[in-house]
């Protein structure tokens, strides 16, 4: 029997689909119960299984763990450690995502603990690896037939004129670029610029702007391959740096030409559109617009080789053999 993998999540389930919600949707597929705790518990809600082998957790407490033996911890948020502790039965997976300020006070703490460390970007393992032993680099991915069919064009797009600039996620002030899309919208009027996502406090009232709000992950696909550039607009910053963005697999997944900042992960992947400035910027989108069409399937099939099994399989291998050491 598999041992018990219990997510501690860093958002929601029903959040932005991120890496935390991937990789916990590869482990039930592979046969591992899991339980994916929320990080807002409300009391009194009783786990829900979503899909074989994967539970949600709103309530931790009611989980019935009478029956664990082996358990493997995967923890999003280093102030987390708190709630495990290495032992013979248990194995710590830290999945390093992101670069937070507030993650500062607990990551010593949360890398002692770890039996394994997994990171999504190059930075990211580069930093840890001068104070871990075992730490992996594994990049986010894309669920590459999520994206691979063709749908129909939502009616909330409908008064979207070609071409559509879109971009999808949080445009949240710590790392998206405002005054860069402020510069865009206001300087190319013939643009149609399509947020989905929570806007935050960012929010322009001109006719070629479409706020279209949070959409679940099943509905995303519609939105991304209406689009006719996938936009990156992040700033330069310590969070950015250590970024490997989901969406960029996501849009080219969907064949859409990507306009990103240069930064390590994206300077990492050939056949972006990278910018440095705010008028590069503008002439990366006019390139992408003409020359990116063209190169649809070369988008497609380096998404496709960027599947989030195939990261998995990675993760799983390097937990297997740790596994093996344990004697489970």
């Amino acid at each position: 029997m598999k041992p018990v993998v219990v997510v501690f999540a860093s958002i929601d389930w029903d959040f932005l689909f991120q890496r935390v919600q991937h990789v916990s949707q590869q482990f039930a597929r592979a046969g591992y119960p899991v339980y994916y705790r929320n990080p807002s518990q409300i009391k009194g809600i009783a786990p829900q299984e979503i899909e074989k082998n994967l539970y949600v957790c709103k309530d931790f407490d009611l989980v019935d763990k009478s029956q664990w033996k082996n358990v493997i911890y995967v923890i999003y948020f280093p102030a987390f450690h708190q709630w495990v502790e290495r032992k013979q039965n248990s194995l710590i997976i830290y999945d390093c995502a992101d670069d937070f300020e507030e993650h500062d006070p607990h990551q010593e703490k949360m890398l002692k603990k770890s039996d394994i460390v997994f990171t999504s970007s190059i930075k990211l393992y580069e930093n840890i690896k001068q104070v871990h032993d075992n730490v992996y680099l594994v990049r986010n991915g894309v669920d590459f037939e999520h994206f691979d069919i063709q749908r129909e064009t939502p009616l909330d797009m409908l008064n979207a004129k070609k071409p559509v600039i879109g971009f999808s996620g949080s445009l949240n002030p710590r790392w998206v670029d405002l005054e860069l899309l402020d510069h865009l919208i206001r300087r190319n009027p013939q643009w149609s610029f399509v947020f989905v996502g929570d806007k935050h406090n960012f929010s322009r009232s001109f006719e070629n702007v479409f706020f279209l709000g949070m959409k679940k992950y099943d509905q995303l696909p519609k939105y991304v391959l209406n689009f006719d550039v996938g936009l990156i607009p992040f700033l330069d910053n310590r969070i950015s740096q250590s970024t490997n963005p989901v969406k960029m697999y996501e849009y080219l997944a969907a064949g859409k030409p990507v306009v990103a900042r240069a930064l390590p992960e994206t300077k990492a992947v050939k056949g972006l559109f990278l910018y440095s400035t705010e008028s590069e910027a503008e002439r990366a989108i006019r390139r992408a617009i003409t020359e990116g069409t063209g190169n649809r399937e070369y988008y497609k099939k380096f998404a496709a080789s960027n599947s989030w099994k195939q990261r998995f399989d990675t993760m799983n291998e390097v937990i297997l053999n740790k596994i093996k050491g344990k004697g489970w």
